[in-house]
């Protein structure tokens, strides 16, 4: 399957700043995210198909999740996001999108 580019969001003005963590298929970790006016961002490759797992660390402290995304608690009792990447052409440019696996 073809390697494609995802984008996650964490819509908040107001952390300093926001680590994703997570499982995103052949590899496991984190990235600092990018702040941009709508909040942080970060773009991932991963292969299509992959179901990944991924939860935020806000300001150094905090665990959060993207309540409008589907959710599942991990093995720590944590609330973790979860998704099926799938790579779907629009008219103008390819994009990435989620399909649900899991659902709370």
């Amino acid at each position: 399957m073809p390697i494609v580019e995802y984008k996650i969001t964490y819509p908040s003005r107001y952390a300093s700043s926001v680590r994703l963590v997570g499982d995103f298929g052949t590899w496991s970790g984190w990235v600092d995210m990018k702040q941009d006016k709508h909040g942080y961002t970060s773009n991932l490759y991963v292969q299509e198909g992959t179901t990944i797992k991924y939860k935020f660390f806000v300001d150094g402290k905090h665990w959060g999740f993207d309540p409008t995304r589907n959710s599942t608690t991990d093995e720590e009792g944590h609330v973790v996001n979860v998704e099926c990447v799938r790579n779907r052409p629009s008219d103008s440019e390819a994009s990435s999108e989620a399909e649900s696996v899991f659902n709370n």
